[in-house]
């Protein structure tokens, strides 16, 4: 994806459905967004060049796949069992740093591009 604004805004839409779909409180919900925000991280201005998101991206795979699995056979594939404060607070400011990292990175960039 060549365009910057849309890497940008791709990224960030990632990371904030994944963040939503931390918080409910559903389990196989949880490593749905935790595989949003995983794979946000192609689309970063950080360049990770090593194989530790591909892994991530496969352990929530597998996540997702077993606790899918489980709570369809037990029958509460919906129920939640909501997180503690700690954790929304932990998930939000999380969020809100990665909005900034990544606007700030989109906004240097666009910087040092209009300059030359």
């Amino acid at each position: 994806m060549k365009d910057s604004r849309m890497r940008l805004v791709v990224c960030l839409a990632l990371v904030t459905v994944g963040v939503a779909l931390l918080l409910p409180g559903i389990r196989w919900l949880f490593f749905v967004g935790l595989a949003c925000v995983v794979s946000s991280s192609f689309f970063s201005r950080r360049r990770v060049t090593n194989l530790g998101r591909y892994f991530a991206l496969l352990l929530c795979s597998v996540g997702i796949v077993k606790d899918f699995v489980e709570s369809w056979q037990d029958g509460d594939i919906f129920e939640r069992k909501p997180l503690e404060i700690l954790w929304w607070f932990l998930f939000i400011a999380a969020w809100l740093w990665v909005v900034t990292d990544e606007s700030r990175r989109w906004w240097s960039s666009r910087r040092i591009t209009n300059a030359a």
